[in-house]
């Protein structure tokens, strides 16, 4: 359009939307309108809160992240609608689990911004998308298994813990059996 300047839109931009029947001319903001267009995560669930490939194993970690990977978007139910929510440089949350115990992780909006929470509760289908059994405002990212000590959990080649629901990395697991057959 002439006298327009080309540029990429911000997610709190507003743009005008034309009705046709010409009864309800209005504006939406960006992050609604790309709620309906925008991959559901463009994040990996993992250890590292700047590496979203970290895969060198490591042990002992209180934390997990919500790091971006190939956008930093994640789309969310507010109860009304999908919003597209940027996560910055990534989102984390403080890790307190059992031991042998398997948890999983969602994100969910609040005060508009994504946050992570942690939850026995599995996910389950709707709409072809996972979310919190019956809780479609939390979106399920991933699941961590809790190794053996209180409040820590592992990424080793012999205990992968953290896996990521969008973005997965396949892991391989070798062992080296040196037994004669």
């Amino acid at each position: 359009i002439t006298g327009l300047t080309a540029s990429d839109p911000a997610l709190d931009d507003e743009v005008p939307v034309y009705d046709t029947s010409a009864t309800a001319n209005r504006k939406i903001v960006v992050n609604e309108l790309s709620g309906l267009l925008s991959t559901r995560c463009g994040a990996r669930l993992c250890t590292s809160g700047t590496n979203p490939l970290s895969l060198s194993g490591s042990t002992g970690n209180t934390t997990i992240y919500l790091t971006p990977y190939v956008s930093n978007v994640v789309v969310l139910y507010d109860g009304t609608r999908d919003i597209a929510v940027s996560l910055g440089t990534g989102i984390s949350v403080g890790w307190g689990g059992s031991a042998n115990t398997t948890y999983y992780i969602y994100a969910y909006l609040s005060g508009g911004a994504a946050v992570l929470e942690i939850s026995t509760t599995a996910p389950a289908l709707t709409g072809g998308i996972l979310y919190k059994t019956a809780d479609q405002t939390r979106l399920y990212v991933g699941i961590v298994r809790n190794g053996g000590t209180v409040n820590q959990y592992h990424e080793t080649t012999a205990f992968q813990g953290i896996q990521s629901y969008y973005h997965p990395i396949p892991y391989s697991h070798f062992t080296n059996d040196s037994t004669d057959s």
